[in-house]
């Protein structure tokens, strides 16, 4: 029986930009399959979004902040949240991005990132924190299970198609280790 390596999540650094392009590329690809176009899902290219969080860790008071989990120095998983988009809910702050690498789900580093988002958000004096959801994305039951409620729906138009979406919120910030986190919809983050 091997040994579980340790699991870390921390800020993201210029470095790191290339491996979340690809563990955003490849949670897309296994995600969202089905969920949007597939023409959609062939223009992804994982340099593209390297460079866009390249750019985001090279500004200074970047509004969008961005955490990677990593296990045996590898980066497996990304996180981007800042203030929330739509501060009409009652939400002061937005998780924007949470995905993991498809060959990681299941083994705790969607949990390890939302919980050190809700911490660092509070830590910035956040009191609540809003997801939103494709509402066919078997990842909103991660949510669920992470004690984020439905608070709000709406529907998005885009690529000509429409997508339902289903806004998660946490009005108390704290990490939420404790917080069931069952089945394969849970490791779909």
């Amino acid at each position: 029986m091997s040994a579980v390596s340790a699991l870390s999540v921390r800020p993201a650094i210029e470095a790191d930009a290339q491996t979340i392009g690809t563990v955003y590329v490849a949670s897309w690809l296994d995600t969202y399959a089905g969920l949007i176009p597939s023409t959609v899902l062939r223009r992804l290219d994982a340099r593209q979004v390297a460079g866009r969080m390249r750019a985001l860790l090279r500004a200074p008071r970047a509004r969008e902040r961005i955490l990677v989990a990593e296990r045996d120095k590898a980066v497996i998983g990304m996180a981007t949240f800042g203030r929330s988009a739509d501060r009409g809910l009652g939400f002061d702050s937005e998780l924007y991005t949470l995905y993991v690498d498809p060959a990681h789900f299941g083994r705790g580093a969607g949990g390890a990132l939302l919980d050190a988002v809700l911490g660092a958000e509070a830590a910035r004096g956040a009191a609540s924190l809003v997801v939103w959801v494709l509402a066919a994305n078997p990842a909103r039951f991660f949510y669920e299970a992470k004690g984020g409620k439905l608070i709000a729906t709406r529907e998005l138009k885009q690529w000509g198609v429409r997508l339902p979406s289903l806004g998660y919120g946490w009005s108390e910030l704290k990490p939420v280790r404790g917080a069931r986190a069952g089945g394969r919809a849970a490791r779909r983050n």
